[in-house]
């Protein structure tokens, strides 16, 4: 970053790490922030369709033009510094610039893994949150919650606020004690805020909320754990007034209505229904199986699923499957793990199994099988839900096929 004048320090930011959920606490922040008028950018990854979906600002992608000057201009400076900067980076790098450039106001900045080592680490922001803290990541960020817990409570800085949405008693007091050996205020959401759904339709969600705010939200994004999300994205709303005056009560609520992010629980057909999800973890599709048993959906009938080589498909076949008549395994363009292999995996006796590797003609044969007034449901991917998402030229892929 000094090589390329240390464009971090050029705007404020808000530095958003956990296991699950990031994206979506991600996407209400930098929404509530551009109805409160500021300037704002948004870096989250991975993309569903093309790059430019993960450097956007007040709601708009990079444009091809400021990507190529930004790609040259970073690639000299690695060049110049004799530096091998790794893929994420030199996109954060880029993101950077890029936000710098359009001087904008505040980023919101989702760590790519982890925390303390992510190349994101490296901003003063206003506010740190951590949504929450599983198991995901294991090869790089350990196999138990507290040892992945130390990875993501590195993102805290001296005297930076913490939000965090996680429930578990020696975690949080693990995040609390680490916030008062760096003089940083502790906020915990589940000790701040209540959250009470209402309505739950296909059309979004409404729920009432009490403790530091009292007051009634709508949201469009569907799932019980959007309602977290959503209590998270206030509580950091609450904390960040101090320093943003122009939140206010009118903003949260536009900001929560109006935030999008494609490709969680996100219905792209009605006829046939077709709904997708990228979840992939186990707190993923624990939130997926919940939602699935609370939402406004049709009976499950036909599951496409794919998944990456490095994820555990215990708990889709575990939690998932056995809700679906007929599965039919398929594969993403990115390290997939091979529908030959993952088809082995599934029980015949339960339902009936297909294996079709193109993601395209595994839609295809899916809405030919599925029972009228049923469900089709896409998961186990956010690269297999990106296919998709082209496939039906719904946003953010309306234009693309990359």
């Amino acid at each position: 970053m000094q090589a390329l004048g240390n464009p971090q320090t050029k705007f404020s930011s808000i530095h958003i790490a956990g296991t699950n959920g990031k994206g979506s606490t991600a996407a209400f922040i930098a929404s509530i922030l551009q109805q409160s008028k500021y300037h704002t950018g948004l870096y989250t990854s991975p993309h569903l369709c093309s790059f430019p979906e993960r450097v956007v600002i007040d709601g708009q992608p990079i444009t091809d033009t400021h990507l190529s000057h930004l790609i040259s201009q970073t690639r000299a400076a690695a060049h110049h510094a004799h530096l091998t900067p790794t893929f994420f980076e030199f996109t954060t790098a880029l993101a950077f610039l890029h936000f710098a450039a359009q001087k904008i106001d505040i980023a919101v900045i989702e760590v790519g893994m982890g925390g303390d080592l992510d190349a994101t680490n490296v901003i003063a922001p206003l506010l740190s949150i951590i949504t929450n803290v599983t198991i995901d990541h294991t090869e790089w960020l350990g196999r138990t919650r507290p040892t992945i817990a130390q990875r993501k409570a590195g993102i805290i800085k001296p005297g930076v606020p913490l939000v965090t949405a996680e429930t578990n008693p020696s975690i949080c007091s693990f995040f609390a004690s680490r916030c008062s050996h760096l003089n940083s205020p502790f906020y915990s959401v589940s000790s701040l805020l209540t959250t009470i759904p209402e309505q739950n339709t296909l059309d979004g969600q409404s729920f009432a909320a009490s403790g530091i705010i009292n007051d009634t939200y709508q949201i469009s994004l569907l799932g019980p754990h959007q309602i977290t999300n959503a209590g998270t994205a206030i509580t950091a709303a609450f904390v960040l007034k101090k320093s943003l005056p122009a939140i206010t009560r009118q903003t949260i609520h536009q900001g929560l209505a109006n935030a999008k992010w494609p490709g969680r629980l996100d219905i792209v057909s009605r006829d046939p229904f077709i709904l997708l999800d990228g979840a992939h973890n186990d707190a993923g599709i624990a939130s997926l199986s919940n939602a699935l048993d609370t939402g406004p959906f049709p009976p499950p009938d036909t599951l496409v699923v794919g998944l990456k080589a490095d994820t555990n498909p215990q708990p889709i076949i575990k939690k998932i499957a056995p809700r679906f008549r007929r599965i039919i395994v398929t594969q993403a363009n990115y390290n997939p793990l091979p529908a030959s292999q993952l088809i082995s995996l599934f029980n015949p006796r339960q339902s009936s199994l297909h294996a079709i590797a193109d993601p395209r003609q595994a839609l295809l044969f899916a809405q030919q099988a599925l029972r009228p007034n049923n469900l089709l449901l896409v998961t186990g991917s956010l690269y297999l839900i990106g296919d998709v998402l082209v496939t039906f030229k719904k946003p953010p892929c309306s234009q693309s096929g990359q």
